[in-house]
C-alpha cells in the first residue's frame, strides 16, 4: 500500500497514512469516529484509539494520547480525522448520539475547551449568542454607560433588537435589570457575566 505524508500547519507532526483514508465530511459516520477516537465524558477529551487502518509507528506514536489541538482564535479544539479537521465538540456529538449536530452545540459554561458531556447542548445561533460573555472588560453585562450624563443604560438583544430597559445612577443596578429580563427572554441559556 502506498502512503504519503500529512503536515498538520499546527504542529511539527508528520503523520504517514495510507493514500484511501480521505472521507469526505458528510460522509463520516458514528462507527468510523469510534474506531478513530475515544470520549472520556467526565473530561470532555478525545483520545486516538490503536487503528488497523494507519502505519504501525503511527499508533506506537499516537495510541492512547489526546487528540486535538486548540486553534488559534476562539480556543476549540480541532481535531483531524480522514484528512480533513473537524471541531471536537462536534465530533463527541457525533460519538455519543450517532448523528450530527442539527445547528450549533453550545458550552454551556461558556469554555469552547470544555467538551465534557454535561457542558454540551444543542441549541439555535441564537440561542447560542445570548450565552456570550461580555465582550468589554470592566463593564457587567447589558449595562452602557453615557458618555455625556455619566448614568448607565440598561439593553438586552432579542431577535437582532436592542431593547432598552432604563436608566440607573450606577452601573450594579443597569445590571439588575438586564438578569431580570435575561431570565424572562432567555431563559435557560441567559449569561449573566
Amino acid at each position: 500500500m502506498r502512503t504519503r505524508f500529512l503536515s498538520d500547519w499546527r504542529s511539527a507532526i508528520h503523520v504517514a497514512m495510507p493514500i484511501k483514508t480521505a472521507v469526505p465530511p458528510d460522509q463520516l459516520t458514528a462507527e468510523m469516529v469510534r474506531r478513530a477516537l475515544d470520549y472520556d465524558p467526565a473530561t470532555g477529551l478525545l483520545f486516538w484509539r490503536h487503528r488497523d487502518d494507519v502505519l504501525p509507528r503511527v499508533n506506537k506514536r499516537f495510541a492512547g494520547k489526546p487528540a486535538g489541538c486548540r486553534d488559534g482564535q476562539y480556543g476549540y479544539l480541532t481535531v483531524r480525522l480522514h484528512d480533513f479537521a473537524y471541531q471536537a465538540h462536534r465530533l463527541i456529538w457525533l460519538h455519543v448520539t450517532g448523528e450530527w449536530p442539527a445547528e450549533v452545540l453550545d458550552h454551556i459554561d461558556g469554555i469552547p475547551s470544555n467538551n465534557a458531556w454535561s457542558n454540551l447542548r444543542p441549541a439555535t445561533r441564537a440561542e447560542n449568542n445570548r450565552n456570550r460573555r461580555t465582550i468589554r472588560e470592566g463593564t457587567l453585562k447589558g449595562a452602557v454607560q453615557n458618555a455625556q450624563t455619566g448614568r448607565w443604560t440598561a439593553m438586552i438583544t432579542l431577535g437582532r433588537k436592542n431593547h432598552y430597559l432604563g436608566t440607573f445612577k450606577n452601573q450594579e443596578d443597569a445590571h439588575a435589570a438586564y438578569i431580570e429580563a435575561a431570565q424572562r427572554l432567555h431563559g435557560r441559556f441567559a449569561r449573566f457575566d
